[in-house]
């Protein structure tokens, strides 16, 4: 069974497309078969630096026809692994797809795994709040950005009751830091894959 790693957290500037790469490359270099949706239509990065490396498509999830087109792509290509990069958009968007692969994961032979990428604003957790109903039964990952600061920045979530609610059912990441700052800079001055710019870090 090849699962749908759908990458998401609704506010832009987060890191969903860094996580969307590092998920690809991390994949790949396993030597996993893999599609790429990109469905962020307007920052199309990630389907920009993967589109000679794995099977991509690029899907406007806010048309009227791009939830068949999605399901379509994930019933042909059920043997590969599924990495959905979401853009910014409502939670009522992100919702709306979350509860369309919910109810088709049985005929899909898949499950979905989630990550929801959040930095230290008390916004993204009133999404994931909201999220979490839909997904019930599924795995979330949350990726708490350090790019934008230290653990400790973020109160706001470890402090709070759905923080619990959260661990309780799934993993939380901490990723990036100082690290993540370099690589951005490397990857889109340099607009190199992400891979390569791994190894000039070391």
């Amino acid at each position: 069974m090849c699962p749908i790693y759908m990458v998401s957290g609704c506010k832009g500037g987060v890191g969903k497309s860094i996580v969307s790469m590092a998920l690809l490359d991390y994949l790949i270099k396993l030597g996993r078969k893999c599609l790429l949706i990109e469905a962020d239509t307007a920052n199309d990065d990630v389907f920009k630096a993967y589109g000679d490396s794995v099977v991509t498509a690029h899907i406007n999830l806010d048309a009227e026809e791009g939830g068949v087109e999605l399901v379509n792509l994930l019933d042909a290509n059920q043997d590969s692994i599924a990495v959905i990069n979401f853009g910014a958009r409502s939670n009522s968007g992100v919702t709306q797809y979350g509860e369309t692969l919910m109810g088709l994961l049985e005929d899909l032979k898949r499950k979905l795994v989630t990550f929801w990428v959040i930095n230290t604003d008390r916004d993204g957790l009133e999404l994931l709040k909201d999220y979490l109903p839909v997904v019930d039964g599924s795995l979330v990952h949350v990726v708490k950005n350090t790019y934008f600061g230290n653990d400790d920045r973020f109160d706001l979530y470890n402090s709070s009751k759905l923080r619990q609610q959260v661990e309780a059912r799934v993993l939380t990441l901490l990723v990036f830091g100082r690290f993540y700052q370099k690589l951005l800079v490397l990857f889109f001055m340099a607009g190199k894959r992400l891979k390569q710019s791994f190894f000039e870090l070391k």
